[in-house]
């Protein structure tokens, strides 16, 4: 008789194959699932065992029930399937598979809400739900993803031992696991994740753009700058990007300039929107997708709107390395500050650091500043208020203020740069413009009015409005 399996993996995509491999490679007894689609998907996890030595051992089903009974009780299943139709479908079939204390954890890129009800509908069966964020990509996944858990808190303490061995581990030999407390709290720290990933590539984008207005433009500076405080994984493969040849072409300029997004970078910013927020470095990000996805009418326009082309003005690198120094902070700042927004609101009582911990390695946006924030966000200090950002500010500023300067004169929208100096702008503003937003809402609504001093009103909000008769 074949011993049951100690964790059950269902999904042999990309990710969940490479955590199946991440696994195997650490002792654990696997059973793998992959559903039957006659001519489309037949035999995969069977192929798989075939395929890796590490999974050979493996035992692999695609017949549910089977699947389920090859597990050793409690169950532990691991459902690495895409968000959607998809997931709904086969964690309805697990629901009547399930015995109460069988631990069930969903893998992929769920929106948070979606797994607040799950992890309500299984508990009403006794079944622990957990919400995993995953983030490595392929490789990470296989050599330790950044992992990111929500859910029962005993369930996790049953499965972190097997999770910390499949985590990435940080330069301190610290697992990049953290646990964030119940329901979706997993899930929606991965989407914050996801958030500042997507404001990270916009700006490597923004200075692959502003080199490319430059004479003989020196792809090289990337490597140069990983050799740095700037250094990160998304700033190590965009080196390998803008230098990669195939017969003696740079494969950069043969990729349509047509962004895709499969939805979920836009969940942080829906979100920070429903929290009130400030995430503009996301937003602008998002926003250049949605504008670069529309190729055809970009063409159109650009013969419509035509402009007076001039040589575009000498750039200095200096300046190019320094303005991105400074907004990546920026960037951070206003995930960590969504993050302490939604904990709030969601009743979350992690510490910011512990989400900045296991980013520290395995993710995609792993960088020597993620482990410096880190530190910074264990003493319990807001990122803009620490000493060592305002010195950043201090050395940079004026070189954000040159870049957006350069980059109105040489015609190239850098819409993430310039969300981050208007952000620093506002946020250090002690008297802003809201004071004449409050004059034009109760003008022509009633909403009353808050007065710098309340004493002048007696403490009261209106009645007087600004609209004189």
């Amino acid at each position: 008789m074949t011993k049951k399996a100690s964790w059950g993996i269902l999904g042999m995509g990309v990710m969940g194959t490479s955590l199946s491999r991440n696994l195997a490679q650490k002792g654990l007894s696997l059973a793998l699932y992959n559903r039957y689609l006659k001519g489309e998907e037949e035999g995969v996890a069977a192929e798989r065992c075939q395929t890796y030595p590490e999974l050979e051992t493996a035992q692999p089903f695609e017949e549910l029930a089977a699947f389920v009974g090859a597990l050793e009780s409690p169950r532990k299943i691991l459902v690495m399937v895409p968000s959607g139709p998809a997931i709904e479908s086969v964690l309805e079939q697990l629901l009547t598979l399930l015995a109460p204390g069988d631990i069930l954890i969903d893998g992929g890129n769920s929106h948070f809400e979606a797994t607040e009800k799950r992890d309500e509908r299984f508990t009403a069966a006794g079944i622990s739900f957990l919400g995993m964020g995953v983030s490595g990509g392929e490789e990470g996944a296989l050599k330790g993803p950044a992992l990111m858990v929500g859910g029962h808190a005993e369930a996790f303490g049953r499965v972190q031992k097997d999770l910390a061995q499949m985590a990435a581990k940080n330069s301190q030999g610290v697992p990049c696991l953290g646990y964030f407390g119940r329901g979706g709290a997993g899930h929606y720290v991965k989407m914050v994740h996801n958030g500042v990933e997507y404001a990270e590539m916009q700006l490597l984008a923004e200075v692959y753009e502003c080199l490319l207005t430059q004479e003989n433009p020196s792809w090289n500076l990337f490597a140069e700058w990983q050799q740095t405080e700037s250094q990160s994984y998304l700033l190590g493969i965009t080196a390998s990007i803008v230098t990669y040849r195939e017969n003696e072409a740079l494969v950069i300029e043969q990729i349509l300039d047509k962004t895709r997004h499969k939805g979920t970078g836009s969940w942080s910013s829906t979100s920070a929107i429903a929290q009130g927020a400030p995430a503009t470095l996301m937003q602008a990000a998002l926003n250049a997708r949605f504008t670069a996805s529309q190729k055809e009418y970009r063409s159109k326009m650009a013969a419509e709107l035509t402009t007076i082309n001039t040589k575009p003005p000498v750039l200095r690198e200096i300046t190019l390395k320094k303005a991105y120094d400074l907004v990546r902070w920026v960037n951070h700042h206003q995930g960590f500050e969504l993050l302490k927004a939604a904990k709030t609101t969601h009743a979350w009582s992690f510490p910011l650091s512990e989400a900045a911990k296991s980013w520290t390695a395995g993710c995609i946006i792993q960088s020597e500043l993620m482990q410096e924030l880190t530190d910074l966000l264990e003493e319990n200090q807001n990122l803009l208020e620490s000493s060592r950002f305002k010195k950043c500010h201090q050395e940079n500023r004026t070189a954000l203020e040159e870049l957006l300067t350069w980059g109105l004169k040489a015609k190239i929208p850098l819409p993430a740069f310039s969300a981050a100096w208007h952000y620093l702008m506002a946020i250090s503003q002690a008297d802003s413009s809201g004071n004449f937003i409050q004059a034009q809402r109760d003008f022509f609504g009633g909403h009353g009015l808050e007065w710098k001093n309340p004493k002048s009103n007696k403490g009261k909000h209106g009645p007087w409005h600004t609209k004189h008769s």
